[in-house]
This record gives C-alpha cells, structure tokens and sequence, in this order.
C-alpha cells in the first residue's frame, strides 16, 4: 500500500492520514482528521487534504441538512491504482515497441557480419586469382632482377680491358724494338747528313705506320672485346627496366581492377541485404504491434471494467446518506460536533460530559445569542476555576458523577450520545456513540439525557445524595462489602476492606455514601496499574482529586496527591515496573487512610 502511494508522489504525512482514515468504514469530520497529526500547521492540513482529494483517495460528503457537519470518506486506492496500471500498460507498450523496433535496429545493423555463402565464395576465388597472379608477377620480377645482375659482366669486360692493355703496350714495344735496333745499325752506314735525314724519314714513316697500326689492332680489341659488349649489356638492361616498368603498372592496374570488382560487388550485396532486412524488420515490427495489441485488449478490458466500478462506487459514496443517523468514534468528532450545535440551535443545548477541559472551550461560548439556554454537567466540581468562568456567562452548571458518558442535546432536534472508550490509544476510537437528528430516536433518548441532568448537583454543598455513576452501580458485589464492613470489619480479610471501615467510623463530616465513590475511584486505580500510563495514572489521579474536594472539600492530603500527578503526567510508557506499583499502592493505601 505504502509503495503504491509514494509512487503517487504523497507526502508522508498525507500517506499517514489516509491510511489511518481507510482504516474506519466510517466518515470522519475535518477535525477527526486533524487529530492524526494535530502537530501540522492548518495550512499544511489543508493541503494534504486537497492532495488527497485531487488523488480520488478522499470525498467530500456534503449533508443535505446544513446543520450536520460536512465529513470525509476514504476510498480504497483503486482508481489511483487503475491510473497507475494503464500508465504502467500504456509505458509498458510503449517500452515494448521501443524496445523491439531499437533491438531489430541493432541487430539489423549488425547483421552485416552475417555470411551469405555465394558472397563468401566469390570471394575466396578472387582471393584465389589474386595471389597466383601475384605469384607469376613475383616470378617475373625475380627473373627482371636476375637481367639486371648482368651489369656485373661490364664489370669482368672493364677488368679484362685493364689486364689487355699492359700486354698491349709491351707489344708495341716489342714490335718497336727491333725497329729501332735496325736504325741504330742502319747509322754508321750513314755518311752525309742527307743520308741520315733520310733514313730517318724513311724510319720514321714506318715507325709511324707501326704505331697507328698497334692503335688501330688495340681499338679494335676495346672496341671487340669492352665498347660493344657493354653496349649491348646497358641496351639490354634498360630494355629490362622498361619490361619491369610495364610488369609494375600492369600489376597495380590489375589490383586496382580486381578491388573496384570486388567493391562493387559489396555494394550490389550490401544494398540487396539492406533492403531484404528493411522489409523483414518491418514485417517482424507490424507482427509484433499486432500481437502486443492483442495481448494488451484484455488488460485494457479489464481496466475499463474497474473504472467504471470506481466510478459507481465514486457516485455511491456522494449520494452516501448521513442525514438521519452517524456514527461517532473519536472526541475530536464531540467537538466538532459540540461547535455545530452551538452554531445551529436556537432556543436550548444541554452538554453531559465527563471533563470539560477535554471537550469544550471557553472560546465557543463568546458569541452565543443571549436567548440561548445553555445547560452543562460534569464531573468538575463548582469550586473549579473553569467551572466559575462558565457561570459567569450564564451557564446553567451541574456537577455530575460522570467518567465516560457523553450527552449533546441541540434545541429539540439534535442529540448525540456516546461513552468513552478510556483505554484506547487511537485517536480515532475513543468514542463509542451515535448523532442523529430523527425526531423518534431524539424522544428515545431525550429522558435519558433529562434523567442525567436531573440527578446532578447544581451546588457542591447541597449534594446530600450519593449520585451514583453506571458504573459504580454495576459493580453489585462491593456494595454489600461496605453494608457488612460497617457491622463488622472482623469477617473481611483484604487489607483494602479495614482501612475503610477504619475511616469510615470515625468520619463525622462525611457520610458512607460520600465515602464510597472514593474510595471505589482508587481501588480501581490500584487494579489498572499495571495495564496504566503515567499519563493516564496522573488523569485518574486528577479525577479522584476533583472528587475528595466534591465530597469532602478541601483537604491538606490533596497535596499529596498533587505531588503524585506532577510525577508521572509527563511519563507516556507503561507503569509496568513491579517496584514502581508496590510503591504507588503503598501512597495510595496512606492516602486514603488519611482522608477516609
């Protein structure tokens, strides 16, 4: 339940007010609503209210009559729930086909990895045709490479010109040798200088015909053996270069083919795999809404179906009637109900009640009309300082041996009787009762309520009779205790017995009858302690404080009791320490040795 409203976003305080008000089948009225968390400001109240009004978890009952208080019905959490559930199941479909049309995306997106077996083997055979042509092409090259090693043998033709060429010029000067051994023979021979002259021109003709002869054999030789060979050696070489250039870009032109063909078949597949995989996504997503859809109608059937019960449950509980008869189960609901009869009657209210501190406020009587009679009893004797403040407004006031029974009597017309429930905690239980304004139920309680009235004191001095409470006259069995006490104290044995009939004897202010609701008020004390608060102790204890100073009048013990009310009035946990009651008892057991 706590869940489900955080999720309506309501504030703790609001969350703990409907809970407590879903808890009673009953309506309660604004003030009965406040008492859950009096510590809120009366803005912020208001606030909660509103907020859980907005939510459809509280209405607003409106009586016909004006005159009976307007009161607050919490409904079951159902249409918050309902809202929640469609929002839930509208996001939830939502989500679903966000969640399915993201999923079929991705995956379609990366569906490109799939392997489509012809796309794969077309492939591996143009993988197949790549690497033997690289293969040949690796061979060629290697062979080119091999072509150009050749350039190593210009390299052998230069060393063997080198080595030719001393054996060259030892040659011609060996072919030149013997030449010139002849001329030196030739020149004693020769007596006149014309002869010499030309002998030398003759020798030197044949020495220069010898000489351009061995030039001419060796640049024959160079040129047979060095200039052609390394001609046709650097010919053939860049003959190979060109080969080599051709194979190269023959190779890149063919890569560059096979890559554009395999780029373009990629591109042929991919975009017939993209458009088979768009028409299958959109064939699995209009499949999917469809049986989401399908899945969701019985939901949204049976949503409709809990919509309209709220609605007629919402239209039920508007039209709900509290004109004639309520129910009444708090004492916040006493004073609301209290401040409506003040407010409505005209001519008479009369309030029974067992404290007026707890009930009415002195503030709700400032306005009154004069015409208006007002009578009030209760258990608060004349000589209480708020009783007296009462009286001054001309308030007809009577004392009353009154612990629990709650009378409202509004002109003729409007009653409310009640008792209240002392042992509960709740705030909204402490009152057992009922309202009405039906005239045959009114004259049903009315001499009840007059009976009551009647029998109180309207003078704490002139009570001569014992006016004995319901409840001390549905306790039969002590009654003839204190009848045999006052004959004989001999035949009882309970230490509570004795001390009465010791302090009844000698009394001369005060009569048994007097005596008994005292000490009845404590003996029922001594029996609730161990199930008592210091709270509530100290309030019975207030009680039977009141009531010595009805009977008997003021009394220096009071004093002592007034010292055990200031002890434990602050104290909210139970009297349960065994020490703690022995010790109680004990004062008490002093206490009405003394006064009784």
């Amino acid at each position: 339940m706590e869940e489900i409203l955080k999720q309506l976003q309501l504030s703790s305080e609001a969350i703990k007010i409907y809970e407590q008000c879903l808890k009673h089948l009953t309506p309660l009225t604004y003030n009965e609503l406040y008492s859950i968390i009096p510590d809120l400001s009366f803005d912020d109240f208001k606030k909660i209210i509103d907020e859980l009004i907005n939510h459809n978890l509280l209405i607003q009952i409106k009586p016909q009559n004006p005159e009976i208080l307007i009161q607050y019905l919490a409904l079951p959490p159902i249409k918050p729930i309902l809202n929640f559930h469609l929002n839930l199941a509208s996001n939830f479909q939502e989500n679903i086909q966000r969640s399915t049309e993201s999923s079929l995306n991705q995956i379609f997106e990366e569906s490109e990895i799939i392997e489509l077996d012809s796309f794969l083997n077309k492939f591996l055979e143009i993988r197949k045709d790549v690497s033997e042509d690289g293969l040949i092409q690796k061979q060629d090259v290697e062979e080119i490479i091999a072509e150009f090693e050749r350039f190593t043998e210009i390299q052998n033709n230069l060393s063997e010109l080198k080595d030719l060429l001393p054996d060259l010029s030892q040659k011609m000067i060996r072919g030149l040798h013997p030449k010139f051994a002849n001329l030196l023979e030739d020149l004693p021979k020769i007596k006149n200088k014309t002869g010499v002259q030309e002998s030398l021109e003759k020798s030197s003709i044949e020495v220069e015909e010898l000489i351009k002869n061995q030039f001419k054999e060796m640049e024959a030789l160079i040129e047979e053996t060095t200039i052609e060979p390394v001609k046709t050696k650097i010919k053939d070489s860049f003959q190979y270069v060109k080969d080599f250039k051709l194979l190269y870009l023959n190779v890149i032109s063919n890569f560059e083919k096979i890559m554009n063909k395999i780029q373009q078949m990629i591109l042929q597949k991919k975009n017939k795999f993209e458009d088979n995989l768009k028409g299958t996504e959109n064939l699995i997503l209009e499949k999917l809404n469809f049986n989401i859809q399908e899945l969701f109608k019985p939901v949204s059937g049976f949503s409709t179906h809990i919509g309209n019960i709220m609605q007629q449950f919402e239209v039920y509980s508007k039209n709900l009637s509290i004109d004639n008869l309520w129910l009444i189960k708090s004492k916040s609901r006493i004073i609301d109900e209290i401040t409506t009869i003040i407010s409505n009657s005209k001519n008479e209210i009369m309030f029974i009640l067992p404290k007026i501190e707890d009930f009415l406020n002195i503030e709700q009587f400032q306005n009154i009309p004069k015409n208006l009679r007002i009578k009030m009893g209760a258990s608060n004797p004349h000589t209480n300082s708020l009783v007296k403040k009462y009286k001054e407004m001309k308030v007809e006031y009577k004392n009353i041996q009154n612990e629990n029974r709650v009378f409202l009597k509004g002109d003729n017309d409007y009653i409310i009787v009640g008792l209240v429930k002392e042992d509960s905690k709740n705030p909204l239980e402490n009152i057992i009762g009922i309202g009405s304004n039906f005239k045959p139920l009114i004259n049903v309680f009315s001499p009840i309520i007059e009976a009551s009235w009647n029998a109180a004191s309207s003078d704490t001095y002139a009570y001569t009779k014992g006016v004995h409470t319901p409840k001390m006259k549905g306790s039969p069995k002590e009654m003839p205790q204190i009848e045999k006490k006052e004959t004989s104290s001999s035949t009882y044995k309970t230490p509570v017995e004795p001390i009465k009939t010791q302090k009844i004897e000698p009394s001369q202010k005060s009569n048994a009858s007097d005596l008994y609701p005292i000490n009845t008020a404590f003996n029922l004390v001594i029996k609730r302690l161990d199930t008592m608060s210091g709270v509530d102790f100290s309030k019975a204890l207030q009680r039977i404080a009141d009531l010595i100073l009805e009977k008997i009048g003021s009394s220096v013990h009071l004093l002592r009791i007034k010292d055990l009310i200031n002890k434990y009035k602050d104290q909210t946990a139970p009297i349960s320490s065994q020490q703690n009651i022995s010790e109680i008892i004990g004062e008490i057991e002093e206490i009405k040795k003394k006064i009784l």
